[in-house]
């Protein structure tokens, strides 16, 4: 009976960690796809500035 609860906690602990992963794995995304769309924003502001300049 000992064996077979350690088993369980330790399958729990991994089922709560997998669930935190994919908890905070939409705001991982979004602040991934954030910063990706602050940088394109960026280089078109700056091809802009440059085609304005020259």
């Amino acid at each position: 009976l000992g064996m077979f609860s350690g088993v369980f906690v330790g399958y729990m602990q991994n089922i709560l960690l997998l669930s935190l992963f994919f908890i905070r794995l939409p705001w991982i995304v979004g602040v991934m796809s954030l910063s990706l769309a602050t940088l394109s924003i960026i280089l078109v502001f700056l091809t802009v500035l440059h085609s304005f300049f020259y």
